[in-house]
């Protein structure tokens, strides 16, 4: 169009081109990276050109930029739509943001997520309530975008704070935690949402076998403990 009489719908064309250029989750297909920048690019083309030939999409523009600007869910280098920077290359895995000190909480969901069985027995379970406290629900969010997302990395920080200590007080993201004491918080916060424990314990458990033989008698006593992380000093 070379006017703005000539732009049908201009609010629908305008919402639609904000949505692919500004994504909040992309769930689509991790395959075709270079074809999906390409598109992007042409979204920024576009708006350029319509603000050029209408003041009145310019104004629109303003507003929806103003809107984003002052909403709580982008925050520091979610602003970041350099195209080649944020998109993920194919066959790289994607990366967790860290905006504080969950190091911790990233390097274990990573870990979950490579074993394939562990993550699609989790992605099948059936969730009751979807809330932001609900770690399952949390959990299975993180894996489909982790999964599905085009973007280089995704934040775990939804999955971090639905977790609360004794007091009921969320995690904070800027308190760094032991992992193997999480580990263990983790299996026990997330228990109660699962269809059943086995899911963990057949992927994780093991047992401690502790023998006592005497030397100079017949005497031999044996006690099995069952464990889900197992301590190895280097």
């Amino acid at each position: 169009p070379k006017t703005r009489n000539e732009i049908p719908d201009l609010d629908s064309l305008l919402d639609m081109t904000f949505n692919l250029i500004f994504p909040l989750n992309l769930e689509v297909s991790a395959e075709g990276n270079e074809g999906y920048s390409g598109i992007k690019k042409g979204g920024m083309d576009l708006l350029r050109a319509l603000c050029q030939i209408s003041p009145e999409c310019l104004c629109k523009c303003m507003e929806k930029l103003e809107s984003q600007f002052n909403s709580d869910w982008r925050k520091g280098n979610s602003w970041n739509i350099a195209i080649e920077s944020k998109i993920r290359r194919p066959g790289l895995p994607i990366g967790l943001e860290n905006p504080g000190a969950i190091c911790y909480l990233n390097s274990l969901m990573q870990q979950f997520f490579r074993i394939e069985s562990f993550r699609e027995r989790l992605l099948r379970e059936q969730v009751q309530e979807k809330s932001e406290e609900n770690i399952l629900y949390q959990l299975q969010a993180l894996f489909g975008s982790m999964l599905y997302s085009k973007q280089s990395t995704c934040s775990s920080s939804t999955l971090c704070t639905a977790f609360r200590d004794f007091e009921g007080k969320a995690f904070s993201l800027g308190e760094q935690r032991d992992v193997d004491e999480f580990f263990n918080i983790f299996f026990d916060k997330l228990e109660p949402y699962l269809s059943s424990s086995s899911i963990f314990k057949s992927h994780f458990q093991g047992f401690i076998s502790t023998e006592i033989i005497g030397k100079s008698c017949e005497h031999r006593s044996e006690r099995v403990e069952e464990f889900l992380s197992f301590p190895i000093i280097i």
